[in-house]
């Protein structure tokens, strides 16, 4: 885990102002050299519209304080802003959860609830 991790601070920032057809590839580019752990680009749930903004997670403080200089520059010809998170949400449900965990945990809960079934079937003898 981090320093910064252990400290209860962020490594992630937001960006705002995206162009609606950006990509994560594109803000790749835009951030490079700095290397970004994840892109986060928001959609719209229902129409899978960009909603013109993201969050940018970083390995390291110095990665996001480099990134932070490009603040105002242009992305496909549009300005973003970054501004550094001071605590992002992480709750399941809120649209943050990576996916592949939720779908892990589901998976297990359900191999779970069989498990029990199965179990209470042959107590029972149904």
């Amino acid at each position: 885990m981090t320093e910064a991790k252990q400290e209860g601070t962020s490594l992630t920032l937001h960006i705002s102002g995206v162009p609606s057809f950006v990509t994560n590839a594109d803000v790749e580019d835009f951030m490079s050299p700095i290397p970004i752990a994840s892109v986060r680009l928001i959609r719209d749930r229902q129409n899978d519209k960009m909603k013109g903004y993201g969050f940018l997670e970083f390995s390291d403080e110095a990665d996001l304080e480099d990134a932070l200089l490009k603040d105002g520059e242009d992305l496909l010809d549009k300005k973003v802003r970054l501004e550094k998170c001071k605590n992002p949400p992480r709750a399941v449900g809120s649209g943050w959860a990576d996916a592949k965990a939720q779908e892990e945990e589901l998976e297990s809960q359900r191999g779970n609830l069989h498990q029990s079934m199965l179990e209470a079937c042959t107590v029972c003898m149904c």
